[in-house]
């Protein structure tokens, strides 16, 4: 007997059998230590966002802000245990893998509401229907509803079809977790918090809701400012905007303006076109600080400048190289229609200095006649270009170094152009003269993703590892098993 089983022990099938039995166990070893160490990896690294919005990745702004932060940043995740929003996880994942600064924490309110309470969040303004966010640094701290990050958009009547109708197959929702995680950061880290105040009392324009978005983005602060009633230029104004005035100012509101100017401030002024032979102040105002805008006719550019077809609307491409502009992506243009020349006076003060930055083409051209049509034909008293149609004005005094950002095209922040789907680089140009006056090194403009869509994505969530154990560990541990059973059945 002893005999039979030292044969069996030590024959060639035993060692060929135990040679199999140790190299599937090491390959099974090898796999199980290969799967460790992808889990360990960052999610950049093990998701794959095959969505044709990208709703997991996140972009080079947020690449650029979040790995460079300096300070520590927790973002807290508030929804009920088990409820929080996948896409919104999987992409705050990638914030922790851009920077050790960051850190995030789930807090479900129903058993923890300290955080609340501590925040001074009351139980309205938490949706526990969604994923709401809370970005806390030693500094301040920002909220982030659930509604801010999927939002509804719809078209001119699909809300009153919901509305009235409870319709929503007109409704589209649009995922803006990046554009508002991002934000917050630079929000609760940043020591610069601009104020904007826009003036009003001269039949102003109201900021559209596609720039008002992204100054909020770029966490501006925008107030309103009546100079006739509060008689002074707040202490906390970074920038005063002056949006399409159509009716003159004051000689008071000029010498406030003229006074807050030369010790240091800063405005951006947007023309209303054909206004100036009716506002003598404004104009003076302007001529001030070099520069004069004709009160008739309007700029007209040669056909590859035109958007459509139609002549009288500028397809402006940025190729200044100020800095206004050169930071842009020159991918998209301005669009801009009735655009005047903004022209420097003569015998204008040494303090000054004006630098252009948007330009028409040199095959344009200025016509005062408007009642020779078509403006595509050219007559004899058409003035030749190019003109500026943006312009930086500094003034250098005793006292500080103002500046004013002059614009002549009235829509570059129309609402058509800033607010629908347009491919035109209006806001972005806004904001960047903004965040040129304020000196923010940063500009945040993320559009939000559709998330209305189907989408295929490799993830490392536990669907996933479960799927591993299956396949890579249970079913060869199952097969060795088997084999092991054959064998020894064979053996007998």
């Amino acid at each position: 007997m002893k005999d039979k089983i030292k044969k069996a022990f030590g024959g060639n099938s035993f060692r060929y059998g135990t040679y199999s039995v140790v190299l599937t166990a090491v390959v099974i070893a090898i796999i199980v230590v290969i799967n460790v160490l992808v889990a360990g990896l960052p999610s950049a690294v093990t998701n794959v966002d095959m969505t044709s919005v990208k709703l997991y990745s996140i972009g080079e702004t947020t690449e650029e802000l979040v790995g460079a932060l300096k300070e520590d940043v927790t973002i807290y995740v508030i929804a009920a245990e088990g409820s929080e929003n996948k896409t919104l996880m999987q992409m705050l994942d990638k914030y922790v893998d851009l920077s050790s600064h960051v850190k995030v924490e789930q807090v479900d309110p129903n058993t923890n509401p300290v955080l609340l309470t501590k925040y001074n969040l009351n139980s309205d303004e938490v949706d526990l229907s969604g994923t709401n966010l809370l970005v806390v640094s030693d500094k301040r701290s920002k909220f982030i509803p659930y509604s801010d990050i999927d939002s509804y958009v719809y078209g001119d009547y699909a809300m009153l079809y919901y509305q009235y109708y409870g319709d929503s197959s007109y409704l589209a929702t649009n995922y803006c977790g990046e554009k508002e995680v991002t934000s917050a950061i630079v929000y609760v880290t940043t020591d610069d918090l601009p104020v904007m105040y826009t003036l009003t009392g001269h039949s102003e324009w109201t900021l559209a809701t596609g720039i008002q978005s992204l100054l909020s983005d770029n966490n501006y602060t925008v107030k309103e400012l009546n100079l006739i009633s509060a008689g002074a230029v707040p202490e906390d104004a970074d920038i005063i905007a002056i949006i399409c005035p159509s009716s003159d100012f004051t000689e008071d509101e000029v010498s406030i303006l003229e006074n807050y100017v030369a010790y240091g401030g800063k405005c951006i002024i947007i023309n209303y076109s054909n206004k100036q032979k009716d506002m003598p102040n404004y104009s003076e105002f302007l001529a001030y600080y070099g520069v004069t805008i004709p009160s008739d006719g309007f700029v007209f550019e040669s056909a590859g400048y035109n958007y459509q077809q139609v002549v009288w609307q500028l397809y402006e491409p940025l190729t200044s190289s100020h800095s206004i502009v050169s930071s842009m992506d020159t991918k998209h243009a301005v669009l801009t229609t009735y655009a005047q020349p903004i022209l420097q006076v003569e015998n204008m003060r040494n303090t000054l200095k004006i630098e252009s930055f948007l330009t028409t083409s040199n095959g344009s051209w200025f016509r005062t006649d408007l009642s020779s049509t078509p403006y595509e034909d050219r007559i004899d008293s058409d003035v030749d270009g190019p003109f500026d149609l943006g312009v930086v004005i500094t003034d250098q005094s005793n006292e500080g170094e103002g500046q004013i950002i002059l614009y002549s095209a009235y829509d570059i922040i129309k609402d058509t152009y800033v607010n629908g789907n347009y491919p035109f680089a209006n806001a972005d140009l806004f904001l960047s003269s903004v965040n040129y006056l304020s000196k923010l090194t940063y500009s945040i403009s993320i559009p939000a993703k559709s998330s209305s869509l189907s989408y295929n994505v490799d993830t490392t969530s536990a669907e996933f590892f479960s799927g591993l154990i299956v396949f890579v560990i249970a079913i060869p541990l199952a097969v060795l098993v088997t084999g092991f059973v054959i064998w020894i059945r064979r053996r007998r």
